[in-house]
This record gives structure tokens, C-alpha cells and sequence, in this order.
């Protein structure tokens, strides 16, 4: 059982993955649309284009809003229930996420949405991140499995996210 050494600060830290979430996901809502239809030719010739092929900001913001609630929900637990292992799970599935925009902007040698503030909260993520991690009273190898589980949905939910915006986009729905 993990066991949350932390203080009042280090409780309320648990409150920077989603606003630094909201921060990236912005930037993402404000150009994922105008990179999408700039970059049309190169994402129809991929299997999974990235941002799901979404060009409608609305329809982004309902995924980015379902993913700002699962964020809130495992703050919120990590600040009520002793532990932390499950926010460490979601901060290092975040900070991949983060990564994956750097390699995304490699991959297309040009800007990608959402880099600007990857590039701003990879450092401040580690740090956020070492700190819950020096709080935690738990066995690494329950932190590790944790971490991988919490990747592991978090994709299949962003996966998901994706399919269900491109039927909402197919239907004009927003």
C-alpha cells in the first residue's frame, strides 16, 4: 500500500497536471485545425494522422474537455486518498504525451501543435514529478506497473477520443 508523505504544498501540487494540461490543450485547440488543413496532403497518406485528423475546433475541445475531467478526477483522488502512485501514473503518461509532440515536430520538420508548451512543461514536469515520486512510501516496482497501467489506458483513451471526434466530425454534429 503507497502512502503520501507530502505536506499542504505538496497536496495542493496536485493541482498542476490539469492546469498545465488545459495550458497545452489551448495551444492545441487554437492550431490543430489550421495545421490539419495545412498538412492535408501528408496526413491522408498516414494510417493515424495525428490529432485524429480533426479539423473542427469544437469537435477537438469535447475530447480535450473528456480528458481535462479524467485529469481533474485523478487529482482530485490523489489529494484525498493517501498515495499519489496513480497522479505519478497520469504525470508520466502526460509527460509522454508531451515527448511525442518533439518527435511529432522532428518527424514533420515544422511546427506541430502543442510543442511550444511541451517544450515549456517538460521541465516542469520532472520536477513536478520528482516530487510526488520523493512522497511516495511505495515499492518501485508498484510505481512502475502503476505508471505502465495508467499509460496504457490513457492511450486507449485518447485512441478512443479520437475515433468517437471523427464520427461526431462525420456528422457534422458540431
Amino acid at each position: 500500500m503507497c502512502r503520501f508523505k507530502g505536506g499542504i504544498v505538496m497536496w495542493l501540487n496536485f493541482l498542476w497536471l490539469p492546469i498545465l494540461f488545459i495550458i497545452h490543450d489551448f495551444e492545441e485547440i487554437i492550431f490543430v485545425p489550421m495545421w490539419i488543413k495545412k498538412h492535408t496532403k501528408v496526413l491522408e497518406k498516414k494510417n493515424r494522422p495525428l490529432f485524429g485528423g480533426i479539423t473542427n475546433s469544437a469537435v477537438f475541445s469535447v475530447g480535450v474537455v473528456e480528458e481535462f475531467i479524467l485529469l481533474v478526477v485523478i487529482s482530485l483522488y490523489g489529494m484525498i486518498h493517501p498515495g499519489g502512485a496513480l497522479y505519478f501514473g497520469a504525470g508520466i503518461a502526460y509527460v509522454i504525451h508531451l515527448f511525442l509532440h518533439l518527435i511529432f515536430c522532428i518527424q514533420y520538420h515544422s511546427y506541430v501543435p502543442g510543442v511550444v508548451t511541451a517544450f515549456l512543461q517538460i521541465p516542469v514536469m520532472v520536477y513536478l514529478l520528482h516530487e510526488v515520486y520523493a512522497s511516495l512510501d511505495c515499492s518501485l516496482p508498484h510505481i512502475v506497473l502503476i505508471s505502465c497501467i495508467c499509460c496504457v489506458l490513457i492511450l486507449g483513451n485518447v485512441l478512443c477520443l479520437h475515433q468517437f471526434m471523427h464520427q461526431l466530425t462525420k456528422k457534422a454534429f458540431l
